[in-house]
C-alpha cells in the first residue's frame, strides 16, 4: 500500500494511548503485540504513522479525518514526515517512494461512492460521505491497482496498465 508519513510515533503518544494527537485514548498494548512491534522500535523512532486515506461522514460539517496506520521503517531508512512510502501487508516500509507529495507527483484522489450514495447525499441536508485515497501519478504502470478504496500492488504484479486521469480530492466545504 501507499502512505504519507505524518509523524514518528513517540513514547509520549503511546503512553497517552494515542497513535495521533486527535485520537481517543485506548489500550495500545494489544495493538503492539498483534503488530509485532517492540518497545525498542518505538524508542528508536522506527514506528511511523502514515495516512492512507482521507474521509468525511458528510459535507455539511466540513470535518475531514485521516485514516492512519503504523508502519515499521527499516534501520537507517531515510524517512521523514511528509515522505511517501510503500509498505507491505505486515506494515513494514518496503520503499521510500518520494520525499513528499510534490516530488512523487502524489495526491489524494476521490474514491467513487456510487450513484445511490451520491443521490441520497444530495437529497439530505448534510450532503454525501466520501473519501480520497493516496495516488501517485503513473503507479498503475508499475502494476498498482485500486480494487475499491486503496491502491495495492501485489507481489507478483505485472506492470503495463494504461495510465488513468484520476481527479484530485474535492474537500467538502463548510456551509
Amino acid at each position: 500500500m501507499l502512505g504519507e508519513v505524518r509523524h514518528v510515533w513517540t513514547r509520549e503518544l503511546y503512553a497517552s494511548g494515542r497513535i495521533s494527537r486527535n485520537d481517543e485514548p485506548r489500550d495500545l498494548s494489544r495493538f503492539m503485540q498483534h503488530s509485532g512491534f517492540t518497545d525498542a522500535q518505538l524508542g528508536a523512532g522506527r514506528l511511523l504513522v502514515v495516512r492512507v486515506l482521507i474521509y468525511w461522514n458528510n459535507t455539511a460539517s466540513g470535518i475531514v479525518r485521516d485514516q492512519v496506520d503504523v508502519v515499521l521503517a527499516g534501520e537507517g531508512q531515510p524517512v521523514q514526515a511528509g515522505s511517501i512510502v510503500e509498505f507491505t501487508a505486515s506494515n513494514h516500509v518496503k520503499r521510500v517512494r518520494a520525499r513528499d507529495l510534490a516530488e512523487g507527483s502524489c495526491y489524494y484522489g476521490n474514491v467513487p461512492v456510487g450513484e445511490a450514495v451520491e443521490l441520497l447525499g444530495g437529497l439530505s441536508l448534510v450532503g454525501p460521505r466520501g473519501s480520497a485515497s493516496l495516488y501517485c501519478k503513473g503507479i498503475e504502470l508499475e502494476g498498482w491497482h485500486r480494487p475499491r478504496t486503496y491502491w495495492h500492488k501485489l507481489p507478483d504484479a505485472v506492470p503495463g496498465a494504461e495510465p488513468i486521469d484520476l481527479p484530485p480530492m474535492k474537500v467538502p466545504a463548510r456551509r
